[in-house]
């Protein structure tokens, strides 16, 4: 496909999808801070099906205002008084890590950011711990209610992050009446979802028309809507900066909505032509080494080298930390590892003593995967 039909491609679907918010002043801050890039144009290079279409933003204000507007969104869709898992109403927000590190410093208070949670000081935090609890059952179960999620999902934040956040099991899914949600190729997320959901999911390939750009899913990275559309909320800025945090070469052609063009690299352009996978480091190997089956099973190649590489990265990880392991299985790619994670989180809130060994973790992984 040509750079100006893919241009003509891309234009086209994001002004349709624009045309579908319904908040003008959302459509102005994002129009000219939208960057289109990732498996979409390495599909229309080789004159394949698109996938979706990844949305990042250049600017943290702009991934804020979106990321509000479509968590509002998903609320006004939760059935009133719908809990999960820790007996959370659902409800999907979004953290600001500004706000949380005002808090940190007492110069902002917790109710005023956080949704459904209590002030609290930043030094009380650290000192929470269930075992010493001398209370009765229903009482330690409002302490579940009131902090699990806090210790981690929200403390840890970093100052220029947006995060969704999601009273329910880190990943939210619009209440409608489905047997499944869409299974894209790019993420295994199928099984995942059954297993997890305490309810009924939407199959996205029914909005295609009827509900266009809707939200299919929320998970702490990305917004996925009906009709190829993700929104990745985990990174911002320019090119540059989001391609920083990419994994393989020929991902990192991209279209800029400031401009109109999609912007060709020669080193892409020639992994893409003979379909070699070439590594480029990340902040999420351990994601990217999940990411090489599918490309395998579409024909692409991979050398020893670049699992070498893959292997040195994840190497420097500690992994023994369940907020860095979360992290690393959580990405975009990742999100059928939030089962998992969560199990983690609830021994480790009920037990301050809890550490995972490979033994622990090869029964929770054969748990949930088997």
């Amino acid at each position: 496909m040509k750079t100006r039909t893919m241009n003509a491609v891309i234009q086209k679907k994001i002004n349709d999808w624009l045309s579908s918010i319904d908040d003008p002043l959302v459509v102005k801050q994002i129009r000219n801070d939208i960057v289109v890039t990732g498996g979409c144009i390495t599909s229309m290079l080789l004159n394949e099906d698109i996938n979706d279409f990844d949305v990042y933003l250049k600017t943290k204000k702009s991934v804020k205002m979106l990321a509000e507007y479509y968590t509002n969104k998903f609320n006004q869709k939760v059935p009133i008084n719908k809990s999960n898992k820790v007996y959370r109403k659902l409800h999907a927000w979004v953290l600001d890590g500004a706000d949380l590190e005002l808090w940190k410093q007492d110069k902002k208070n917790l109710s005023s950011f956080a949704y459904d949670y209590k002030d609290v000081s930043y030094s009380d935090v650290s000192e929470w711990n269930y075992d010493t609890l001398t209370c009765s059952d229903e009482e330690k179960n409002e302490f579940l209610r009131s902090h699990l999620k806090l210790s981690g999902m929200i403390m840890n934040t970093d100052e220029d992050r947006i995060k969704i956040i999601i009273n329910s099991d880190g990943i939210a899914e619009v209440p409608e009446n489905s047997d499944s949600i869409a299974d894209s190729n790019e993420y295994d997320i199928n099984g995942y979802l059954d297993a997890l959901s305490d309810g009924d999911v939407i199959d996205a390939n029914q909005l295609e028309e009827v509900d266009k750009y809707k939200v299919v899913f929320l998970s702490t990275n990305a917004i996925t809507l009906s009709n190829k559309i993700q929104i990745v909320t985990r990174f911002y800025g320019d090119p540059k900066a989001i391609h920083s945090n990419y994994d393989f070469i020929h991902t990192t052609n991209y279209w800029d909505s400031a401009t109109g063009k999609t912007t060709l690299n020669q080193d892409a352009l020639e992994c893409i032509l003979n379909k070699d996978l070439q590594y480029i480091g990340s902040k999420y190997p351990i994601a990217s080494l999940i990411r090489t089956r599918k490309f395998i099973k579409r024909g692409w190649n991979i050398n020893a080298g670049q699992y070498v590489k893959m292997a040195f990265q994840i190497s420097e990880l500690d992994l023994s930390n369940i907020y860095t392991l979360e992290d690393q299985l959580v990405g975009v790619d990742s999100i059928y590892f939030l089962n998992f994670i969560e199990q983690l989180k609830r021994q480790q809130a009920m037990d301050k003593t809890f550490n995972f060994d490979r033994q622990y973790l090869t029964t929770v992984i054969d748990k949930v995967f088997g």
